[in-house]
This record gives structure tokens, sequence and C-alpha cells, in this order.
């Protein structure tokens, strides 16, 4: 209640949507730990809609399969070290979309774990189309995981050391304890 109240008023006094942006991911934060995933998830959803990123939608396991096939093959095009080397991304709100993807994530595994693959599909999506961040390790992490639990060992295990790679290369040490 305290938070609310205290969201509230940053957010009454916010000049602009970029400046909500911290507020609204701190409240996020905060939803998770209290275990209100159901709402944290809601409003990830509702600001990432307003950053202009839209979660995929998948229906059925087949959708899903299919989703995770096309995105291996795009990345088998990409040897580990042009992963390693792609781009940064360098578009605000496009990082700040990452970290809701990933604040996401940690309210889906513990909530609603069957919608990880939509988020972790957009966190692949956004990085290979704007670049790199600190949420790329985490979104090879869970690809990775995803594709492991479906029987693709190697691809799995590729993307899961990728992401390790990714992190010891680049010191981003506020996602090496979900990577690593």
């Amino acid at each position: 209640e305290k938070l609310e109240r205290f969201s509230t008023q940053v957010l009454s006094n916010a000049r602009s949507f970029e400046d909500k942006l911290n507020i609204y991911y701190f409240s996020i934060s905060a939803l998770c730990h209290a275990s209100l995933l159901e709402e944290a998830f809601s409003k990830g959803v509702q600001i990432l809609s307003m950053l202009g990123e839209d979660l995929p939608q998948i229906r059925t396991h087949d959708e899903k399969i299919g989703h995770l096939n096309e995105t291996t093959s795009k990345l088998s095009c990409l040897s580990d070290d042009e992963l390693l080397t792609y781009k940064m991304m360098s578009d605000p709100s496009k990082i700040m979309a990452m970290k809701f993807l990933w604040r996401l994530q940690v309210s889906l595994l513990m909530g609603k774990p069957s919608f990880i693959p939509h988020v972790t599909l957009k966190m692949i999506h956004m990085s290979l189309v704007h670049g790199m961040s600190a949420m790329y390790a985490i979104g090879f992490v869970y690809f990775g995981s995803i594709l492991a639990s479906i029987g693709n060992i190697n691809d799995g295990y590729r993307f899961v050391k990728l992401a390790k790679n990714i992190v010891q290369r680049f010191g981003y040490k506020d996602v090496a304890g979900e990577v690593l």
C-alpha cells in the first residue's frame, strides 16, 4: 500500500513516459516479490505494449514448437563468435523493454510457466533486430533451457553456453546469477 502511494506520487510528477518507466519497473518487481504474479505479469504486458513490444501469440504446442524451430533456424546462420560480437542495443526504450521482459520471466517461473516461451522468443527476436544488452544473455539461457526441455539438447547446450560466455565477456553482473 505504501509503495503504491509512493509510486502514484512519483508518477504524477513525472514529465514524460520515459520518466515513469523506472517506477513501473520497480512496481512490477515489488509485485513479484509480494507474490502478486498475475498482477505483475498483466502490468508488464501493458507496459511492453506501451513501449511498442507485444508478446507473440502462441496458442498451441505445435505453434510453440514451430516458433522455437524458426528461431533456432535463424540463429543457426550465426556463429557463436558472431553472436558474441553482435551490435549493441542503443535505443533506450528497447533496452527498457528488455528489462521488463526479464522481469516478466521471473513472475512467469512461479506463476505461468507456459508463457515463458512467449517472453523468451520476444527477447531473442528483439536482440536480433535491435542488438544485444545484458538481457541478451537471459534470453539465450531461457531459450537454451526450453530447447533442451523439448529434446534439442545440442542446441540447448549451445545457447546456454553462449549466455554464460556473454556474461563473462561483458561482465554483466546484474544477470550473472540467473545465467550462471
